[in-house]
């Protein structure tokens, strides 16, 4: 596991949990990934909204072996998403599915 040169632990999401809702999308409704010593952890949004907004933890994705790191959003309504976009596309939405 790579050190983080952040003050707070890194996490990195390997992971998604999507729900339908009402409209037909899938939003994503947990991030999960696999600790130092093995095992798995998953969290609701909510939580890793939360742990990013006071800084408790810092989460990333790896994409092509290139660490992005993943951020708070809010959409037009106020509703907050996280968000990290690598070469102009969405990229949590191309996590593979949490089983």
């Amino acid at each position: 596991m790579k050190r983080s040169p952040f003050r707070t632990p890194a996490r990195r999401i390997e992971y998604v949990r999507r729900l339908a809702t009402n409209g037909g999308r899938r939003e994503i409704t947990r991030v999960g990934g696999t600790n130092a010593d093995g095992t798995a952890w998953n969290i609701p949004l909510e939580e890793a909204i939360r742990q990013v907004e006071t800084g408790e933890s810092v989460f990333y994705i790896d994409c092509a072996g290139q660490a992005w790191i993943v951020g708070v959003q809010a959409d037009r309504s106020g509703t907050k998403h996280l968000s990290t976009f690598v070469r102009g596309r969405k990229a949590l939405t191309t996590l593979p599915e949490m089983t």
